[in-house]
């Protein structure tokens, strides 16, 4: 996992980045209650929904790549 990169984001639909950051999540077994979501994530191979809370298990990294893809998602 690298930081991501403003050149990684932008151009990318609010439908894109709302699934690459919600797939950081999806990565450490976050159980989504947002059907669209959900629905998305059980399609996915390697997705096991176990936890209700998987914040605490992000690494720095992950954290920064949230803030920044929500920066797109939510411009000024």
């Amino acid at each position: 996992m690298r930081r991501l990169l403003d050149q990684d984001l932008s151009g990318l639909s609010p439908r894109d980045l709302s699934i690459m950051r919600n797939e950081i999540f999806a990565r450490h077994s976050y159980v989504f209650n947002d059907p669209v979501l959900k629905r998305y994530f059980l399609q996915q191979p390697w997705y096991t929904p176990r936890h209700r809370n998987s914040y605490s298990l992000l690494t720095e990294i992950e954290k920064a790549n949230l803030a920044r893809i929500l920066s797109f998602e939510k411009p000024p």
